[in-house]
């Protein structure tokens, strides 16, 4: 082992720090940015509820028109017996949108014919009920997931149409989006 340079000077020191930082700024550099993720790609969701309405099987509620910053993500009509995107066949018609809001958060807006317990289960990713909450002039039943992250509103009309909004930005932005239901 060599001993130490007495020729050595503060100059020396600085250097020999520059140059083991330069590779540990780049590793942490590297490990830490953010990487862009998929692009979103928007579907035709207004052709989609045209197809439901046009069924005639329940009266459609959705979205006017989609607020500034949101893009249409899911469009999906499925009639009785056909296979639900998550793979389950539908116990009734199925309506099912999806959009991405503003900040990346996901909005969900479900509906269904079909007996409510077997597809609340599911589109609730298996949530409790939590309580009423009254939301565009509607008493709305407050689900919340076992994760305690995502937060459900159902509402089931008289007529047996379960409507399901679904996001993880919580029950006050999900009782927003029922304000814009028509």
């Amino acid at each position: 082992m060599a001993g130490p340079n007495k020729n050595a000077t503060a100059r020396d020191m600085i250097w020999t720090i520059i140059v083991l930082m330069v590779p540990v700024l780049l590793i942490t550099w590297f490990f830490t940015r953010d990487p862009e993720g998929p692009p979103v790609t928007s579907v035709d969701w207004q052709s989609v509820v045209a197809q439901a309405q046009q069924a005639d099987e329940f009266e459609v509620q959705t979205l006017k028109a989609l607020p500034a910053g949101w893009t249409a993500t899911k469009a999906v009509w499925v009639e009785t017996g056909q296979v639900l995107p998550s793979g389950d066949p539908a116990g009734g018609p199925t309506l099912e949108l999806g959009f991405l809001a503003d900040h990346q958060v996901y909005f969900a807006i479900n509906q269904t014919s079909a007996p409510a317990a077997p597809y609340l289960v599911h589109v609730t990713r298996e949530g409790t009920p939590v309580g009423p909450v009254e939301a565009a002039g509607r008493e709305w039943q407050h689900y919340l997931s076992a994760d305690r992250r995502t937060h459900s509103l159902v509402h089931t009309s008289d007529a047996g149409v379960t409507t399901v909004l679904v996001s993880d930005a919580g029950v006050e932005r999900l009782s927003e989006v029922a304000g814009l239901l028509e």
